[in-house]
């Protein structure tokens, strides 16, 4: 990531209290983020979702995180689960 770029986001524990605060906080700036990823073991509800927001069910302990953040270019972790 250089000065100039912006972050791309995972966020886990997504559908809990505080990440779903947090997660409501970024999605109203979006432009301040390259992409926001939202992980959590639960799938979010149709009125707990935002515009811009991508979702993924999964646990933080899955083999596959690993290709989440390699995938998706994930420069930052904000973990909340």
């Amino acid at each position: 990531m250089t000065a100039n770029s912006k972050p791309a986001v995972l966020l886990t524990g997504a559908c809990g209290y505080i990440g779903g605060v947090t997660l409501r906080a970024m999605a109203a700036v979006p432009d301040a983020y390259e992409r926001i990823v939202a992980l959590d073991i639960r799938e979010p509800t149709e009125d707990r979702r935002h515009a811009g927001v991508e979702y993924r069910t999964g646990d933080v302990r899955d083999k596959e995180l690993a290709d989440i953040l390699s995938e998706r270019g994930i420069t930052t972790v904000v973990h909340l689960a």
